[in-house]
């Protein structure tokens, strides 16, 4: 190959009525790329001086006689049908784009065409795809967290399809158009509660918000599957809280257990709790990932269960404890943008969104490894860490790729 640039010739097409290039693209897609092929030879009049003073030249892009004519004698001479062709001037060759007839081998006419005098080269047609993930939903780019994270290059690899996801908190809006897909069913096991509350929605939200929907936002894992379990609900006087107990966390935990979901999702914090601890021991005994939030400001009555070597514990910087990495891990936690309640949206901050990108993560490498075990996941994760924006982030797409290669 002489040079890339040659390749580009597929988008050229004569089109000189008005003097700008165009090209006939149906024309081209009608034949399977494997069908065509690109013959350039040097075009001897693309050297000539420029016409003088007085004299008009026909546009930017015309095809000469003589180039004209070598490409129809190579098509007859091969039998071939021409589809496009176009002068490539600044390096003074002539592009042809030829169809093999069903009846011909494209590697055998490959094969005499390079040994034709005539022809500088001649090769297949390359198909390229652009590497932008495109996002039809209108408030992807005030989603500043999701690119510090840089999951727009990990959703190439992984959407975290079918992967479970238990959420234990308050009761989620299944109604809302972002979330009514993602959403695999809901139980509730406390009376006297709203439909639907916050931060239960918010949570769901940013793990599994629905991807080109044409609405609202982006899910760190928009093809993982939600259960939602109500362990919890929100406190009287401020709806973005919510308080849990013993009782209500170990039914949620205990029902989690039988539906066997990959990840339990618990973005809360509390004090040491024996039977809540037996009842996350049994679920990472059965491979289940659990992730926790770390508490906002140090306490030595709260940390659990997120203060277990089991558990995944992540809190978002910038800290008030010091932050050690081997086992809280840093993900963003502020001012990030996600469901509510009423098909609404809302920025909330704190642990318990960083904890709900952990999960979505989880999801995004289990749907490449599915075999993952909870310490490899926590040690892909954290070899996963990055700075960016002056603080340290897990990176979506380092661990989606770490999972990739673990295969």
């Amino acid at each position: 190959m002489k040079t890339l640039l040659r390749t580009f010739c597929l988008l050229l097409w004569p089109f000189w009525a008005s003097g700008q290039a165009t090209f006939d693209l149906s024309a081209m897609n009608k034949v399977s790329p494997e069908r065509l092929i690109l013959v350039t030879y040097r075009d001897r009049t693309l050297d000539r001086l420029p016409p003088p003073n007085g004299y008009r030249r026909r546009g930017p892009y015309h095809n000469s006689t003589w180039s004209s004519r070598r490409a129809r004698n190579l098509a007859e001479d091969y039998h071939l049908k021409p589809v496009a062709q176009w002068p490539i001037t600044e390096i003074g060759e002539h592009c042809v784009v030829y169809a093999v007839p069903e009846d011909q081998e494209p590697g055998h006419v490959l094969q005499h065409l390079q040994r034709d005098d005539r022809v500088l080269s001649v090769q297949t047609m390359r198909v390229f795809r652009t590497q932008m993930v495109r996002y039809h939903d209108p408030y992807f780019q005030l989603q500043e967290h999701l690119h510090w994270i840089d999951i727009e290059s990990a959703h190439r690899l992984s959407l975290g399809r079918g992967i479970r996801i238990a959420i234990i908190d308050t009761i989620i809006d299944t109604s809302h158009p972002d979330l009514k897909a993602s959403v695999a069913l809901q139980q509730q096991f406390l009376s006297d509660t709203p439909p639907a509350e916050v931060h239960g929605t918010a949570m769901a939200g940013i793990i599994a918000a629905q991807i080109d929907n044409q609405t609202g936002i982006v899910g760190v894992a928009p093809g993982a599957r939600l259960m939602a379990l109500q362990g919890c609900w929100s406190a009287e006087n401020d709806p973005l809280s919510a308080r849990c107990n013993t009782f209500s966390l170990a039914l949620a935990l205990n029902t989690a257990l039988k539906l066997k979901p990959r990840i339990i999702n618990l973005s809360l914090t509390g004090p040491a709790d024996p039977l809540l601890r037996r009842l996350v021991e049994k679920a990472v005994d059965e491979d289940i990932i659990v992730v926790a939030a770390e508490p906002e400001a140090e306490s030595d009555q709260t940390g659990f269960p997120a203060s277990m070597p089991e558990v995944i514990a992540v809190m978002h910087p910038p800290i008030s404890i010091p932050l050690q990495l081997e086992h809280c891990l840093p993900a963003p936690g502020k001012e990030i943008l996600t469901t509510f309640p009423k098909g609404r949206y809302n920025f909330i901050s704190g642990s318990s969104a960083a904890t709900a990108q952990i999960s979505g993560i989880i999801a995004l490498m289990l749907e490449l490894n599915p075999k993952l075990k909870p310490r490899q996941i926590h040690s892909m994760l954290l070899q996963a860490i990055r700075r960016r924006a002056g603080q340290l982030f897990v990176n979506a797409h380092a661990a989606v790729q770490l999972a990739l290669q673990s295969q």
